[in-house]
């Protein structure tokens, strides 16, 4: 059997339910590859209706979980801010109960901060493991290659901001006053 033609036709969807077509048709020459010509014809067709290459697909299908890996280590470290904004809002209340004395709110204070401790320390741990991964992933050639055939750059992964140090406010609790006696009479100064 002998191919003389090779027909390519590709449609690209406009919505609204509408769409719009390319096809481009070439004749054979003697010695010519059939399915060389087929994937000319297949990126001219694409070309014209302003579609990615099939490289470029392959490019992006290659990045795609490199991204998900970028955005849940961008996540994580949204996260993480968040819970350090909280811990330094719960250890400010927690000062402020300690000097008006107010035992019970202090308490509640230190405890929220203790809980946005805890919740960004897991977030913490979590994000450093997203960035490992994405620090392996961003080491495999075909990653480089697609970056490269998209241009796009590698995220520059933040570095994890540290903990801060809970504050425990008791001891520096001024002291009470000294309570009244019940017979007034009995003050001296």
């Amino acid at each position: 059997m002998r191919i003389r033609s090779v027909t390519v036709r590709r449609k690209r969807n406009l919505g609204n339910y509408e769409n719009t077509d390319a096809e481009v048709t070439a004749e054979l020459a003697p010695g010519d590859k059939p399915l060389r010509v087929l994937r000319d014809l297949d990126a001219l067709c694409r070309q014209h209706l302003g579609q990615l290459s099939q490289e470029e697909e392959q490019a992006q299908e290659t990045l795609r979980p490199v991204l998900e890996l970028e955005r849940r280590a961008a996540h994580f470290h949204a996260a993480l801010q968040a819970h350090l904004s909280r811990i330094q809002e719960q250890q400010d209340k927690a000062q402020l109960a300690v000097l008006c004395c107010d035992g019970r709110a202090r308490a509640r204070a230190e405890d929220s901060a203790a809980a946005a401790h805890k919740a960004a320390e897991e977030t913490r741990v979590s994000a450093a493991g997203a960035a490992a991964q994405l620090r392996r992933e961003e080491q495999r050639a075909e990653v480089q290659a697609a970056r490269a055939l998209l241009r796009i750059l590698p995220w520059a992964v933040p570095p994890l901001p540290a903990l801060p140090a809970l504050h425990t406010l008791g001891a520096e609790r001024p002291a009470a006053p000294e309570p009244l006696p019940e017979d007034g009479d009995a003050l001296t100064f």
